[in-house]
């Protein structure tokens, strides 16, 4: 039995889960650390914007028994589209025994993910072979229904403004260029340039032949100090297994330097969905973020910078699709 087993029939004896334990505690751990999100350091920078100040003191502990509180999870999870919606739709479980469940099995998982407190990108075999099939626990927003309305779900609101905020500038924007390319087409060049991070020098245009066609590392330097171009395959936030290596030079300056930091910013190729589009460029600079922090990077070191344009900034649909950290100080 492994403790995943172990931890299903607790969560099945304390919330009445029967049955549904198992694949309740599936769904949750595909959720937390989906490769789209940026894996589990994705998910941990995302508790980290919902508040949970109290996240720190789960890391490593395997044999936690404490509980998150209601209004946690609400933040965390209880927005339209999130897992609480998406379990009550496939499990069949009621809204409040879900969110008494969460409460608990987040810090379970948490101290049980995080082996000596580290936060790891890659899962071991365990994991894997217990969560299955991923697409078959996580299920798309579009046929999640909405979740209803509390006090805690209100969080989300400023998030869904911005999103749309973004949709609408984004249009704007798209009638000022030529027309988009499609992912039928022959990518048309843009000579559009990036505004560089506030302190910092716009930079120079990688050559094509340097630019990985998918997920990859780019290490390169701005005002003689180290800086990375993080790329992502099409549609995924997941972090190139690369990154410890290439970005050890970066890592290694700020450690030398602590009046420095690094600027984060995150774009996407122009074809698709805007207002998805630009959910995605936020989310690969959070995994960037998030990753950066496993590496010892302290989290106030770290700053995101939205771009004025985050769309179609390369010459192709390949390039286009990174992050982009600058150092400043």
């Amino acid at each position: 039995m492994t403790t995943f087993d172990t931890l299903a029939r607790d969560l099945a004896s304390r919330f009445n889960l029967g049955d549904k334990a198992s694949p309740f505690l599936r769904m949750l751990l595909a959720h937390m650390t989906n490769p789209d999100k940026g894996g589990l350091p994705g998910f941990m920078q995302h508790l980290r914007q919902a508040d949970w100040t109290m996240l720190d003191s789960w890391l490593g502990q395997a044999d936690l028994a404490t509980s998150a509180t209601d209004a946690h999870i609400e933040r965390a999870f209880g927005g339209a589209g999130g897992l609480i919606g998406a379990m009550t739709s496939k499990l069949g479980l009621g809204r409040d025994t879900i969110i008494r469940a969460l409460g608990f099995a987040v810090p379970a998982l948490l101290g049980r993910l995080t082996p000596g407190g580290t936060v790891s990108t890659v899962l071991t075999p365990e994991t894997t072979a217990y969560i299955g099939d991923r697409r078959e626990w996580l299920v798309p927003a579009a046929t999640v229904a909405p979740a209803a309305s509390t006090s805690g779900g209100m969080g989300w609101l400023p998030w869904v403004a911005a999103a749309v905020l973004a949709a609408l500038l984004l249009g704007w924007c798209a009638l000022q260029k030529p027309t988009a390319t499609t992912d039928t087409a022959q990518p048309t060049p843009n000579t559009a340039t990036v505004p560089a991070p506030s302190g910092a020098t716009p930079s120079p245009v990688a050559q094509a032949s340097e630019e990985p066609a998918g997920a990859g590392i780019l290490a390169w330097r701005l005002d003689d100090m180290p800086a990375l171009k993080v790329y992502f395959d099409s549609g995924s936030a997941a972090v190139s297994d690369e990154f410890t290596s290439q970005a050890k030079e970066l890592v290694d300056y700020l450690a030398a330097n602590p009046d420095a930091k690094a600027a984060i910013s995150g774009f996407n190729d122009p074809t698709g969905d805007p207002e998805k589009n630009a959910e995605l460029s936020k989310n690969r600079a959070e995994a960037v973020k998030a990753t950066l922090e496993t590496l010892g990077v302290a989290a106030d070191r770290l700053e995101l910078r939205k771009p004025a344009d985050t769309t179609g900034t390369a010459d192709t649909n390949a390039a286009s699709r990174r992050v982009e950290v600058t150092l400043f100080r």
